[in-house]
């Protein structure tokens, strides 16, 4: 347990400043609660503990995932809200926790706990490239619903882009009305509840 929350306090605590910054991502805070109480859910319905079979070759694993999350976390202390190195090391602290279950506890509780400790990356920021062709996307889509509607409702209107032309002049669309927020939240509660 110790070595597990040597290997996690960091990493909530890093991605803290992401979460704060980020308003999108602010039910990261509530993120490793969510996961404690799925690991809890899944003691109770345990398989017995089994030797692992590939010891030597998990080991080896384990230590390229400590360098990994070494490094992207010297990166992550240099600056704090980039991306990349949060989701590098999200995914060491991933693979150590799920290797060092296995090195105790075998492949059956490996498996076993693979939702909770997998559950985790849902609160970790998307790389800006694809959180930005998701905002585009869904800005997008908005835009030409509201369009569509405003036309059936019997005002002209073109989409230019994020823009909509009605004959009293230009509205544009703000990112904000994407719906990223509730869409993160929705993936989050989904798998939360699924």
């Amino acid at each position: 347990m110790i070595l597990l929350a040597a290997i996690w306090v960091p990493v909530v605590y890093l991605l803290g400043a992401q979460w704060s910054v980020y308003e999108q991502y602010g039910y990261g805070w509530a993120m490793p609660c969510l996961c404690l109480y799925l690991a809890g859910q899944k003691i109770s319905s345990c398989p017995p503990v089994a030797a692992p079979i590939w010891k030597n070759c998990a080991l080896v694993f384990l230590v390229a995932a400590g360098l990994i999350y070494w490094l992207m976390r010297v990166l992550q202390e240099a600056n704090p809200l980039w991306r990349p190195p949060s989701l590098g090391m999200a995914l060491a602290a991933v693979a150590m926790t799920l290797l060092a279950i296995y090195l105790t506890q075998g492949k059956p509780r490996t498996k076993h706990f693979l939702f909770p400790v997998l559950f985790f990356l849902v609160a970790v920021p998307w790389p800006s490239p694809v959180e930005g062709l998701i905002v585009q996307t869904l800005t997008r889509f908005n835009s030409g619903m509201v369009v569509e509607m405003v036309n059936v409702a019997g005002v002209p209107a073109l989409l230019h882009g994020n823009v909509i032309e009605i004959s009293s002049g230009m509205v544009g669309i703000d990112e904000a009305c994407s719906g990223i927020r509730s869409f993160q939240a929705t993936v989050m509660i989904a798998l939360f509840f699924g």
